[in-house]
């Protein structure tokens, strides 16, 4: 009885050594590169990935150039208002002079202005 129980002891060992045996292996093919492509397909990902990056870095820099090309709204606004004061005062009847002088306008365009006026009241 002894000697049967020795024996399945040995038998489980050897099973448990074996099982040892395989998830070392197991664990060996998990350390080193991917045989099925997948270490691949990441690295292709990770290139997709940083190429987009860039591609959206040099995006946004060129949106930042643009930016500072644009003139800012808020400049123009004193200058929006000058022509509107100006177009009113041309429809209330100012005079040439008035109009440069008030709305600090080179006489070519409030003689533009004039002109356009003109064009509007005859339609």
């Amino acid at each position: 009885m002894m000697l049967s129980v020795l024996r399945k002891q040995q038998h489980q060992h050897s099973q448990l050594q074996q099982q040892l045996v395989q998830l070392q292996q197991q664990m060996q093919q998990s350390a080193e590169p991917d045989t099925f492509g997948l270490d691949n397909d990441i690295q292709e990902v990770r290139a997709g990935a940083l190429a987009l990056g860039r591609r959206i870095q040099a995006i946004e820099a060129r949106l930042d150039e643009l930016a500072e090309q644009q003139p800012n709204p808020d400049d123009l606004e004193p200058e929006r208002r000058l022509y509107s004061r100006a177009v009113r005062m041309v429809e209330l009847g100012a005079d040439l002079d008035e109009i440069m002088r008030e709305c600090e306008l080179p006489r070519a365009e409030a003689e533009l202005l004039f002109s356009l006026h003109q064009q509007k009241a005859s339609r």
